[in-house]
């Protein structure tokens, strides 16, 4: 029988074995999937005490592919150069001329919805 006082008190005293392991998120270069990635990352390895830097730096290298991979390819895999690799990626994905870039883009080639006028009325809905 399972003591309900001791598990309010203690909520996340219980054993997360029989959940599946939680994959690493890859990134594909895409400044849209940036974020996302970084938060990720830093919530699921940087943060975990458990991981020094040196496992850091490969788990990095791992989620990376392309153009970001291409960014830190000449950064040399050691536990110093963790941050430095993350710098790297942040200072190029987190630029504000490209993000501005980015959302510009996307805002020109929206599709335009055509106007309803009494010449077109618009479909009924059941």
């Amino acid at each position: 029988m399972c003591n309900s006082t001791q598990l309010s008190a203690h909520p996340n005293s219980f054993s997360l074995s029989h959940l599946p392991p939680i994959k690493l998120p890859p990134f594909d270069s895409s400044y849209e999937d940036w974020e996302q990635f970084r938060d990720r990352f830093t919530t699921l390895i940087v943060n975990n005490k458990d991981i020094d830097d040196f496992a850091c730096i490969h788990f990095f290298n791992s989620c990376l592919k392309g153009r970001a991979l291409e960014c830190i390819a000449n950064i040399s895999i050691t536990a110093e150069n963790f941050n430095v690799a993350r710098k790297t990626l942040t200072s190029h994905y987190e630029s504000k001329r490209r993000l501005l870039n980015l959302h510009f883009s996307s805002l020109l080639n929206l599709t335009a919805i055509p106007r309803e006028s009494a010449t077109e009325p618009a479909p009924l809905k059941r």
